[in-house]
């Protein structure tokens, strides 16, 4: 597990404050890793499990992440 400061400090030296910056920091920490949204949501804090599910769905639809399988994310440009 990735220190909550550790998160935030990459979002900080992005110049990037959303929540989507915060789960694609997430999963550029370890872009080779196919994430499981329990992982992710873990990571991330005050999120259930199916929003979760629902969100990374859409990050991949919109490009901002890959989907590697089901249930399985990785950062943008890995596959």
């Amino acid at each position: 597990m990735i220190p909550r400061s550790a998160a935030t400090d990459l979002i900080v030296a992005s110049g990037r404050d959303s929540y989507s910056a915060t789960a694609s920091a997430v999963l550029d920490t370890d872009p080779d890793r196919h994430w499981h949204p329990r992982d992710l949501a873990r990571q991330l804090g005050d999120v259930t499990l199916s929003t979760m599910r629902r969100q990374l769905d859409r990050w991949a639809s919109n490009g901002l992440i890959h989907k590697a399988g089901p249930a399985a994310y990785t950062s943008q440009g890995t596959s």
